[in-house]
């Protein structure tokens, strides 16, 4: 396939879309420094293309190369006001780097691009996590679900926010919702799995495994705690005999 890309490239080598397909293609094959060489040789051919700048920023993060990624999506942004998926992975790349504060920035100006999506206000939330700041956390998350009430990635960072807290009645609430809108939620079965044995009740909590694990039949986690809880039950029956 590359062959023929190639042999196609060579005979339109100003092609910035043509650059950006084989560019992709690299990537995809893991081969990332050739895909992101491709990439800039498209960019500088066709500076202007938002696009492109946000198709780069991807090589540089599957390549490793955060500082260039957070460089091409901030040039993508400028370029591109409308382009939101450069804004959400410069957000993701700043909180992946840590980068609150920045993260922060990006994220309320994606606020203004999204006023009725719940992921800016989620985004915000994890944000203030990092920083430290439970409560300003726990209002953005508020805030997301009031957007959005079914919104799973809320309800969870709630969930965990009040396990931390201590309100684990609230927690297992927010966790019996998520499963409400997604029977299938691996973590939130886990969860409700671990809250049950919190509460020492280690009969629901297999249940709970078990269900994951009936659900997810592909997911190794469930299987690994639902036969790690067989084994505590089986030490515990024999240290009773």
């Amino acid at each position: 396939m590359f062959q023929t890309l190639d042999v196609v490239r060579d005979q339109h080598p100003d092609d910035a879309q043509l650059l950006s397909l084989l560019g992709g293609a690299h990537l995809l094959n893991k081969e990332f420094d050739k895909g992101i060489a491709l990439l800039e040789k498209a960019v500088e051919i066709d500076p202007r293309a938002a696009a492109l700048r946000t198709q780069l920023a991807l090589g540089y993060l599957s390549g490793g190369e955060s500082t260039e990624a957070v460089s091409a999506l901030e040039s993508a942004v400028d370029l591109n006001s409308g382009l939101v998926q450069a804004d959400v992975l410069l957000a993701l790349t700043r909180l992946q780097l840590r980068e609150f504060d920045a993260a922060l920035e990006v994220v309320d100006a994606l606020a203004k691009k999204l006023p009725d999506s719940p992921v800016p206000a989620n985004m915000k939330g994890v944000a203030y996590l990092g920083k430290d700041d439970r409560p300003a956390a726990r209002e953005a998350f508020k805030q997301a679900l009031k957007k959005s009430p079914e919104f799973v990635t809320a309800h969870m960072n709630l969930a965990r926010l009040d396990e931390l807290d201590g309100k684990f009645d609230a927690a297992e609430s927010h966790y019996r919702s998520v499963l409400k809108t997604d029977d299938k939620h691996v973590g939130a079965m886990l969860a409700m799995a671990r809250l049950a044995a919190r509460n020492r009740d280690n009969a629901q909590a297999e249940k709970w495994l078990e269900k994951a694990w009936e659900k997810n039949k592909g997911a190794v986690q469930p299987g690994l705690a639902l036969v790690n809880v067989r084994l505590q039950e089986k030490e515990r029956l024999k240290a009773l005999a």
